[in-house]
């Protein structure tokens, strides 16, 4: 069993034990916040201990050579599948946390349901998107949350469509946004063209069909390249349509990387332009490094980006808005993009910091 970190060791004898639950410790979003959240150990007063209905990976990693505690069931997360609850169940009966903490929907449902089971002290969910439950559903996780002392939410875009869907009530929901991690300094790299980059899972959610045919709209002389960062199981589908647009030559796809910010450095414009992003950490990143963002209107991100002023905005299910979005950011001259480049910065540069959320979860937990 990994070594418990150094900071535990000089803090009480009588240690709060926190499950941090969540579906899987590969790589994406909400991995992201698990990395984040133990980047400074010496801020955490409690002992964390991480776990993965399904997979582990890159996440996992991170975690164990840090020293936390880390467990891997490698079950399908399903609600449906009661082996998984039947798993945590064992595991959590084992290790008898004060705390639990879930995160995303599979693992609220699995870990809310063991924790009543089990009746842990403290019980919280945290919703990092917009479920699309059916009313059975919505019922059945109404009644999962009426279990928990809180639930998290990302944004007050997620907060407020879980409290009109009815899962949740106003007195039980709270928002805390996620952490995010400084970019290491990384200089400025320019490109002889213009340079589109997204950061993010290749999946249907993200919306990359239609920047495609967006950009494939644009004057090939000016419109420049674009760079995938990351991979998912739409990467076959869009190497075929890049072809079959005939734009195969100006897609860049890097597949993944743990440091995007390397590439991001090299960008003039960071995509993310999703149908759905409850809070949107790799436009944060992006913007930390000066890097403005041309993303969706849907969900959390309008709540950091004010189109025109640090970024632009975009109706993700308006296809000729994204590509005219596209053509007016190639248009606008040099001192007016520059001077929305530094307010993406200026915006974020002190918000989302891993110390006031290690502050402000801790304070939670102390208050429940």
């Amino acid at each position: 069993m990994p070594k418990t970190p150094a900071h535990i060791k000089q803090s009480s004898q009588h240690i709060t034990k926190v499950i941090r639950l969540t579906t899987h410790l590969d790589f994406g979003g909400t991995e992201k916040t698990m990395i984040s959240f133990t980047e400074q150990p010496q801020l955490l007063t409690h002992r964390y201990i991480f776990v993965a209905l399904g997979r582990g990976g890159y996440t996992e990693k991170i975690l164990k050579k840090r020293g936390f505690e880390v467990h891997i069931l490698g079950q399908n997360p399903s609600v449906y599948n009661y082996k998984c609850t039947k798993s945590l169940y064992q595991l959590l009966k084992k290790i008898q946390p004060d705390v639990i903490h879930c995160q995303v929907s599979e693992a609220n449902f699995h870990g809310l349901l063991v924790a009543k089971l089990l009746n842990i002290p403290i019980r919280i969910g945290e919703e990092v998107g917009f479920p699309s439950h059916s009313s059975k559903g919505r019922w059945m996780f109404r009644q999962l949350y009426n279990t928990a002392h809180k639930v998290i939410c990302v944004s007050d875009s997620v907060k407020n469509h879980l409290v009109e869907i009815k899962e949740i009530s106003p007195a039980k929901a709270m928002v805390l946004a996620n952490p995010v991690t400084r970019p290491h300094p990384v200089d400025k790299v320019n490109t002889d063209y213009f340079h589109w980059v997204y950061v993010g899972r290749l999946s249907n959610i993200k919306n990359l069909n239609t920047v495609f045919n967006s950009f494939a709209q644009l004057p090939k002389d000016v419109r420049g390249k674009i760079s995938l960062v990351g991979s998912g199981d739409q990467e076959p589908s869009l190497r075929a349509q890049a072809e079959e647009l005939g734009i195969e030559d100006e897609i860049i796809f890097h597949g993944f990387s743990q440091q995007p910010e390397d590439i991001v450095a090299t960008a003039d414009v960071l995509l993310l332009p999703s149908f759905s992003e409850g809070f949107g950490i790799a436009a944060v990143e992006a913007m930390l490094q000066g890097v403005p963002c041309l993303a969706t209107n849907r969900g959390g991100i309008p709540e950091f980006i004010e189109h025109g002023v640090n970024g632009w905005l975009i109706n993700p299910f308006k296809p000729a808005e994204i590509t005219q979005a596209m053509q007016d950011i190639l248009n606008l001259p040099k001192p007016q993009f520059e001077e929305i480049a530094n307010n993406a910065y200026l915006s974020t540069k002190d918000k989302f910091t891993v110390e006031d959320y290690v502050k402000s979860l801790e304070s939670v937990y102390a208050g429940l």
